[in-house]
């Protein structure tokens, strides 16, 4: 009785830690550099919260290439991206620990990622970030505060609601 105690205890510590690094809406984004496959090919390093132009919304997707959710949120999220462009800087960030999973992922998704794609093999934007699960969108403004989180695959009222957060 008393192990199962002490194995439920360090369970529910376990679980609580991960909750307590979790970002919520009103914190601020952390800027984690990693490297990063642009629309048109190109790589480089990059902030994944600094926005392409100043004083423009950032929109992260955490996703992985083995999630099914992720998959339909593609071409959600790639028209969403090209609607808001003027207005947002839209980056995926794969944060499966396989390299060459997340570039084959790129590459067969490649017509709908109309947007850059950040690999975080090493999981440093996951962490910091405290993502726990895919797809995870995070809605930043020109400050760097989290404006906005949705877990799951986006619908037209999660759309809408991002809409009137970039329209401030």
């Amino acid at each position: 009785m008393k192990n199962l105690l002490l194995s439920a205890f360090a369970t529910l510590a376990l679980f609580g830690s991960a909750n307590a690094f979790a970002l919520e809406v009103g914190d601020d984004a952390p800027c984690v550099v990693l490297n990063q496959i642009a629309s048109d090919g190109s790589e480089s390093e990059y902030c994944i919260r600094e926005p392409k132009a100043a004083g423009q919304v950032v929109l992260l997707e955490f996703f992985s290439a083995t999630c099914s959710d992720c998959i339909r949120n593609l071409p959600i999220i790639s028209a969403f991206a090209d609607e808001i462009r003027a207005n947002a800087t839209v980056r995926a960030v794969g944060i499966d620990r396989s390299e060459s999973l997340l570039r084959n992922f790129v590459s067969q998704y490649r017509d709908l990622l109309s947007y850059d794609v950040a690999l975080d093999t090493g999981r440093d934007a996951k962490q910091a970030y405290g993502v726990v699960s895919t797809p995870t969108l995070f809605v930043l403004n020109s400050e760097n505060k989290i404006l906005y989180k949705h877990t799951g695959v986006l619908s037209e009222y999660n759309l809408n609601e991002i809409r009137a957060l970039i329209a401030e």
